[in-house]
């Protein structure tokens, strides 16, 4: 058996910026319980690296003096998006596996070309986080249900107070996680979606896909807004699903007669989630990533196009 499988893995974490930190706490608590061994902290800025919690093994200012000090079963990119390409090739060249943060690079293009060029076994997972959240999950257990069969509507908002990030837009930053939750509770390829734009600026973003089954995703995602809105709701014709996503406890299921609370199995982030799905793909076949792979090439696809 692999030793990693008794001991935890090694993990090298790429960035140590705001959600860098978030990252950070999320491992100390795998390796709290044992799915994690060691962790080491890479940024090029010597302030970011100093007086970190213990738990922390290593420090490096470069990805190059860590790759040389370690080895690492894997690791995440949580620097400034124009880099995450860049350190990408560096880890994938060493054949490790990558935990990488989305927007992927600053363009629609330069992702693309990155994931078109991207070799089916290349060990690739996106921060596409929010399929991990428990809300999320429940609902897409439910769906599977057959009273749920038929054309379905799934709402997503996500209106955030604080001004837009320098160079960013919210359809890359905020609507592709709903964009990917439809695809992801629809089952459907957002390629084959008819896509009508509602409104779009930097600072929000408004779209409606029809897909080829005739359900219908509407996301609806602003910076800068008058309050917080961070909600999903899915509906059939004669029942609905809702949740929050700051919500990792229950949704709310109603029909036309009755509304009942529904308890998710877990309650834990969906970063945690989305680190524990990671950690268990290290142990999966060449074919687990290629479906990995084709899952982004298909949001990466549906971006260049919009």
């Amino acid at each position: 058996m692999n030793e990693a499988l008794i001991l935890g893995w090694n993990i090298g974490l790429v960035g140590h910026g705001r959600w860098g930190r978030v990252h950070l706490t999320t491992l100390l608590d795998l390796k709290e319980i044992g799915l994690i061994s060691r962790i080491c902290v890479c940024d090029t800025s010597p302030e970011r690296i100093a007086n970190l919690p213990q738990g922390v093994d290593a420090t490096y200012l470069s990805t190059h003096d860590m790759l040389g000090q370690e080895r690492l079963d894997a690791a995440a990119i949580v620097t400034p998006a124009n880099t995450h390409l860049s350190v990408a090739h560096e880890l994938l060249a060493q054949s490790i596996p990558c935990l990488i943060e989305k927007p992927m690079s600053e363009s629609c293009e330069t992702t693309l070309k990155f994931l078109n060029e991207s070799t089916n076994d290349s060990r690739v997972m996106i921060g596409y986080l929010l399929r991990h959240h428990p809300g999320i999950t429940t609902v897409h257990n439910e769906l599977q249900h057959p009273e749920w069969g038929g054309p379905l509507h799934f709402h997503y908002t996500r209106h955030i107070t604080r001004p837009a990030p320098k160079n960013r837009l919210a359809i890359d930053e905020l609507g592709l996680h709903g964009i990917d939750l439809a695809g992801f509770l629809f089952e459907q390829d957002v390629r084959e979606a008819d896509t009508k734009t509602i409104r779009m600026s930097p600072e929000q973003a408004i779209v409606e896909l029809t897909f080829p089954n005739s359900s219908v995703a509407l996301i609806d995602v602003a910076w800068g807004a008058s309050s917080e809105q961070k909600s999903f709701m899915i509906r059939s014709s004669n029942q609905s699903m809702e949740g929050h996503l700051d919500n990792y406890q229950s949704i709310i299921i109603q029909n036309q007669s009755t509304q009942r609370i529904r308890k998710t199995l877990i309650s834990t982030t969906p970063l945690f989630n989305e680190w524990k799905t990671f950690l268990s793909c290290l142990k999966q076949s060449p074919e687990q990533w290629a479906r990995n792979l084709e899952h982004v090439r298909c949001l990466a696809a549906w971006r260049h196009e919009l």
